[in-house]
């Protein structure tokens, strides 16, 4: 934070579906995720790995709010969500907390739609979904936007909207209320919203950060980082504690989207040397099987695969003689011998022989003759 402008630094991500290790995600005060940070339907594992992840992140504050993909199909309102993530700050359900002097409002996928009560002077809402008509557009010009969430934003106008879900629609927009017609003027598109951002007296800055592509295959766009001016008067105070950090930090730095394309253009050298290589990995290592090994298995202990294995644990010993390679082969050849199946030949042959006889009798049966009168 900027103590001499005021201003708060955050970085806001939206629908990683797992992918989330593949940022870089730049330093900021406070992270936000707007949900669908699970692959699968609230999945166990997508929790504990996103935690993990979260954990390792510098931010002083995270901010979570759950999306369709993180509902394992219905949490109650009433359960604490913070169990769930304990690495995050706060875990939205639907309430208001004040993060370094800023009033937050956040509203996850499984909170009820029908009684929300928006309050005036917020500084940011956060929702998974858009709200109707700005920036939910999907393919085929389908509107994906929450009505009612949108008939709320018009009475308390926020200054800030954070959301995602809607894949196609990512970007940024400001709609003036001070406008008879709410007057959208739409950001520039396709490039990272950075820097300080112009503030109307009466205005909305929207910002739809979900960073999968349409399919949900792979990442697509950066994060989102935005500078917020604290109001004049208030104290730099939170409510929420700061978040967990992980002392140790990550091993090796995730490679940038930048990166990331550039592999996908021309093919990962490391993958490229790993295709021709013919090393063995023994113990708990992946294991390359060989073509001679697929017919007997690689565990058989005639097949090479175990003579290899055995001989990379092995003390190693003198080169094995002109005996011992022919032996080998021979025991090689012999796996292959009984990798042949006879049963499809056998039913092939039987087949052909079956129907043969058939065509015999059909022809050998006399022909009836017309009558000619």
């Amino acid at each position: 934070m900027d103590n001499g402008s005021r201003t708060v630094k955050v970085v806001h991500l939206s629908d990683t579906h797992t992918f989330h290790k593949q940022y870089n995600v730049p330093t900021g005060d406070i992270l936000i995720h707007t949900g669908d940070f699970c692959r699968h339907q609230g999945a166990v594992k997508d929790f504990a790995k996103f935690d993990a992840w979260l954990k390792q992140q510098p931010h002083p504050y995270k901010l979570v709010v759950l999306g369709n993909h993180d509902m394992d199909t219905y949490i109650p309102e009433d359960e604490d969500l913070g169990k769930m993530l304990p690495s995050a700050s706060h875990v939205f359900q639907k309430e208001e907390v004040t993060v370094m002097g800023l009033r937050i409002f956040g509203v996850s996928w499984n909170a009820s739609m029908i009684d929300l009560e928006l309050p005036k002077g917020l500084d940011i809402l956060l929702s998974h979904d858009p709200p109707k008509g700005i920036l939910d557009t999907a393919i085929g010009n389908k509107r994906l936007g929450d009505p009612v969430l949108r008939n709320q934003i018009n009475v308390s106008q926020p200054r800030y909207h954070f959301f995602g879900h809607v894949h196609e629609a990512w970007g940024q927009t400001v709609v003036d209320w001070s406008k008879p017609q709410m007057r959208q003027i739409t950001g520039p598109g396709g490039k990272s919203v950075t820097g300080p951002v112009e503030e109307g007296a009466n205005a909305t800055h929207f910002y739809n950060g979900a960073q999968a592509n349409a399919r949900t295959t792979e990442l697509v766009h950066e994060p989102m980082v935005i500078e917020i001016r604290v109001p004049e008067g208030r104290h730099l105070e939170s409510s929420v504690p700061l978040a967990v950090q992980d002392p140790a930090p990550a091993a090796d730095g995730a490679p940038s989207q930048s990166t990331l394309r550039n592999r996908r253009k021309k093919g990962d050298p490391a993958k490229k040397a790993a295709k021709g290589t013919q090393a063995t990995q023994v113990d708990d290592e992946p294991q390359v099987v060989h073509k001679e090994d697929r017919a007997c298995g690689p565990d058989s202990p005639s097949s090479p695969a175990a003579e290899r294995k055995a001989a990379a644990l092995a003390v190693p010993a003198e080169a094995p003689s002109k005996a011992e390679k022919k032996a080998r082969k021979e025991k090689g050849q012999a796996c292959k011998k009984k990798g042949f199946d006879p049963v499809p030949w056998i039913g092939l042959v039987v087949f052909w022989c079956s129907l043969s006889v058939f065509l015999w009798y059909q022809s050998s049966k006399p022909r009836a003759v017309a009558d000619s009168w």
